[in-house]
């Protein structure tokens, strides 16, 4: 395959995914909404957005990892690429005993769930079900070293199609077990049997398609290790930050207010991200060849690449905005069966910094497939804590609207940033890569 060749068949198995997180999302609340109603589907929220945050365990080396793994396998050096594989199965192993002692804490104290309003579900229930999403975690983990692998060559198309596949399935199980009047136990249940299955495939898959590569810890080099460190925080410095915005959010919220405004604002996030996460599929179909093109030493390929990536982003994401915006005030209503109150004013806030976070996304692919991306990384948590600091204040005093101008100056500062950094890795500056962008 040529590098536009791979780019475009791995951004076909992300815009599948979109197109089934998209049918997921306008199919599933709904869902749970009608059948748990929206105290249950926001203690739900609340629930699975704690073992959130046992993510941070693997401290960002999968990430890591799988672009050195990109750039190692282009250039040809076999032997760093299994010695990089192992040591990411070194923190695999790492981050998922942490996440044992981590849920076990929660599962053994089951009156902490209760300061996190958790009132309709069990404490064992509840208990149950962090358990059950610690384990599911744990599991992704594991995968998520296999998909590392696939960075080798021309694989990476067929594990992003793997990945949307599965997210279809887990969408189609996840919609059956709620009409079928499952309860929250049991739907996360499910959901850990699919990534067990799962897992298993990909590593047969892994086997199949590298034969010299094989999960172990033989190859393990602190000094490889080390090597990785800086933009494996980095990595890890983003996932807090998505994890303070998604997450930390809604329980900050929740906290402020109560559970039936967390699904307010999760609503209206759920519907404007879901229109505008065109830069994320382009950011992730892109990477992988970024990765590989910088291997090689090919600096043109990284500027054309992000170069496309940007301008096709900026057009599809400024239209499917203006569809949100215009759309907004019958679509959540009919969407929710009008269970959840539309506010014109909340929701174009959350649209326009959808709009933005879209556009620094798409620019800070170059900096994040070269490992080159910690500076920007923590300026993104910084300004994070900054912003749900500022929520649970805000909140207090100007409701939703309050968070919504908090979410767009952050989306904004971190543009201006991304725009330097970008610019710098690639032999330019912010101005110059402005003029190129729009073929000055």
């Amino acid at each position: 395959m040529t590098p536009w060749t791979r780019i475009r068949t791995t951004l076909f198995a992300n815009s599948f995914g979109q197109g089934v997180s998209l049918v997921g999302q306008l199919l599933l609340v709904p869902l749970f909404i009608s059948h748990w109603g929206v105290g249950l589907y926001g203690e739900w929220l609340i629930l699975t957005a704690i073992p959130a945050y046992f993510a941070f365990a693997d401290l960002g080396v999968t990430s890591a990892a799988g672009n050195q793994i990109a750039e190692q396998s282009a250039a040809g050096r076999r032997d760093e690429v299994i010695s990089t594989y192992h040591c990411l199965f070194v923190i695999v192993a790492f981050a998922s005993a942490i996440s044992l002692i981590a849920g076990g804490v929660i599962v053994a104290l089951q009156s902490v769930l209760e300061k996190f309003g958790i009132s309709q579900i069990q404490k064992a229930h509840a208990a149950g079900v962090i358990a059950l999403l610690t384990a599911y975690l744990i599991m992704g983990f594991i995968m998520s070293a296999a998909n590392a692998a696939l960075r080798c060559g021309d694989n990476y198309p067929f594990a992003a199609a793997f990945s949307n596949i599965l997210r279809f399935f887990e969408m189609l199980a996840t919609a059956m077990l709620i009409i079928l009047g499952g309860d929250p136990l049991q739907l996360a249940a499910l959901m850990l049997t699919l990534r067990v299955c799962a897992t298993l495939f990909i590593f047969q898959e892994v086997r199949r398609r590298l034969p010299w590569l094989r999960p172990g810890f033989q190859g393990f080099q602190m000094q490889r290790l080390q090597l990785l460190v800086r933009p494996s925080l980095g990595f890890l410095a983003f996932q807090f930050g998505n994890a303070l915005n998604f997450q930390g959010i809604l329980i900050v919220i929740g906290a402020a207010a109560n559970p039936v405004v967390a699904v307010t604002f999760a609503t209206y996030r759920t519907v404007a991200n879901s229109l505008l996460q065109v830069g994320s599929v382009i950011s992730s179909s892109t990477l992988p060849e970024i990765s590989s093109a910088w291997g090689r030493g090919d600096l043109n390929l990284c500027r054309n690449i992000l170069v496309k990536a940007i301008r096709y982003s900026v057009a599809i994401t400024m239209v499917l905005g203006l569809f949100a915006l215009l759309t907004g005030h019958w679509i959540i209503p009919l969407w929710t069966r009008s269970q959840v109150p539309y506010e014109a004013t909340v929701f174009g806030l959350i649209v326009f910094s959808g709009i933005i976070n879209s556009l620094w996304l798409v620019m800070s692919t170059t900096v994040a497939a070269t490992n080159r991306h910690a500076n920007l990384a923590f300026s993104y948590v910084f300004l994070s804590i900054l912003f749900v600091g500022g929520a649970y204040l805000s909140i207090l005093h100007f409701g939703l609207v309050g968070v919504g101008v908090g979410l767009v100056l952050l989306n904004v500062i971190m543009c201006f940033l991304t725009i330097q950094y970008a610019s710098f890795l690639l032999g330019g500056h912010g101005i110059g890569m402005i003029k190129k962008l729009i073929g000055l």
